[in-house]
């Protein structure tokens, strides 16, 4: 009897959730995949599409499709900014067409189809409030202070060894790759400041604190990782929240802040910080090694070296790039000859990776396709949203951001979630619970 109740209520609760609920919940579930379970993601974003392509009744149970998949052009003609986001889908759709290789051209639509899937999803629901996009930051922000306290313990238990590793320029253990890792903490940390500046809390009004005493913790703990594109990153975007407040409420004594703050905190995390300072005199070494032209094998040194190999390898075909699927071959190829090495290094920079595979045609499309999301009504004008977008748009100068899944995923889940909230209020079709959609 008790086993067929708790079926019996279950089955209400969940015929209670909206199609918003549900995604809501798979947002929050990609936030932790992210960092411990990637595996997730490609399964994550299957569920957002089937939860938006159908409709599901609990009682009596019957399984149909979205009856509001017939205003989808509605939708984005109301919310363009966000359809804009899936160009990129179609820019490598169209530019992996000539001289191609079934599996590589199969490679680049599996990898872009999200830039397809997350906007139609979010076109399909109501937009998402204010509190659930700062919740996604919430939970983001646990899940890296976890993560955080995992990496300190295997740092302090073994200080020497990593201290040494770090001068030669290699990183801490991490979850995730360390650069994408780092990506993630400047989210946390930008978005813990946002939270905080806004009062935001769950339950209890003290959470608000807690949360700005975690955002200065992972601030510290940013330096002790010393990953270089995360510190930028989060420098980047605490100059322009501080800059958004100085703009708004003018004062003097603030740019003196600011400028002082930029200049200095820097100068102490080097004298106090040992890892933070490894990075710094590894990096000016490298910088020298490169312009003595004796790079090979340091970081900084193949970095420049893949921009550069990006340039020349498109020189000849510069209007429409080489067609996305044959980079890899040609960027290989030009390693063998150029430097005589087997080992190669793609493009550490998303737009000379786009000028490559689609010229200066293709690039322009896609700068268009990033920017216009950015600069559409007064979107700009949330300082969340300007932060985090921005520094999605700087990581792409030094790093292939959304050269694979995973950077695809941080990219359109903070992006295409913060879109959503934007337009709440506005009239966005129906969003009932899926036991009456």
């Amino acid at each position: 009897m008790r086993l067929a109740r708790f079926f019996d209520d279950t089955r209400n609760t969940l015929g209670e959730l909206s199609r918003s609920d549900w995604i809501f919940a798979i947002c929050l579930i990609y936030c932790g995949a992210l960092l411990s379970a990637k595996y997730l993601l490609s399964l994550c974003t299957f569920a957002l599409l089937l939860i938006t392509l159908f409709d599901l009744r609990v009682r009596p149970f019957r399984v149909g499709f979205n009856p509001d998949l017939k205003n989808l052009g509605g939708r984005i003609r109301e919310r363009p900014d966000l359809f804009a986001i899936s160009i990129v889908f179609f820019l490598y759709l169209l530019f992996s067409l000539h001289e191609f290789e079934l599996n590589a051209f199969l490679d680049q639509l599996r990898r872009k189809l999200s830039f397809l899937i997350w906007p139609f999803v979010f076109l399909m629901v109501r937009p998402f409030s204010r509190r659930r996009y700062l919740m996604i930051y919430y939970f983001l922000m646990v899940n890296v202070v976890v993560s955080a306290i995992m990496v300190l313990w295997i740092y302090y238990t073994n200080t020497y060894l990593f201290d040494r590793v770090l001068g030669y320029g290699l990183a801490l253990p991490t979850p995730m790759f360390h650069i994408r890792y780092s990506m993630l903490v400047s989210l946390a940390i930008l978005g813990g400041i946002v939270m905080f500046r806004e009062g935001f809390f769950i339950r209890w009004k003290w959470e608000r604190y807690a949360v700005a005493a975690l955002a200065a913790g992972l601030f510290v703990y940013q330096h002790i990782l010393a990953v270089r594109t995360g510190l930028v990153l989060t420098y980047l975007g605490i100059f322009i929240l501080v800059a958004v407040h100085v703009i708004r409420s003018w004062s003097v004594p603030a740019v003196l802040a600011i400028l002082a703050g930029t200049f200095l905190l820097p100068v102490f995390a080097y004298h106090t910080f040992p890892t933070f300072k490894r990075k710094v005199d590894y990096t000016v070494f490298d910088l020298k090694k490169y312009q003595s032209g004796e790079g090979a094998g340091y970081s900084v040194a193949d970095r420049l070296r893949s921009l550069q190999t990006g340039l020349d390898i498109v020189s000849e075909t510069p209007v429409f790039g080489l067609g996305f699927p044959n980079v890899k071959g040609r960027v290989i190829d030009y390693y063998k000859t150029s430097f005589n090495t087997e080992a190669y290094f793609t493009p550490n920079n998303q737009y000379i990776s786009v000028y490559s595979g689609s010229g200066v045609v293709g690039l322009t499309i896609f700068v268009f396709a990033l920017l216009f999301p950015l600069f559409y009504g007064q979107n700009a004008q949330d300082p969340l949203f300007l932060v985090i977008y921005t520094v999605f748009l700087a990581s792409m100068f030094v790093e292939s951001t959304l050269g694979n899944y995973f950077g695809s995923t941080m990219y359109l889940l903070f992006s295409v979630f913060g879109l959503s909230q934007l337009g709440h209020g506005r009239p966005a079709g129906i969003d009932q619970p899926l036991d009456q959609a």
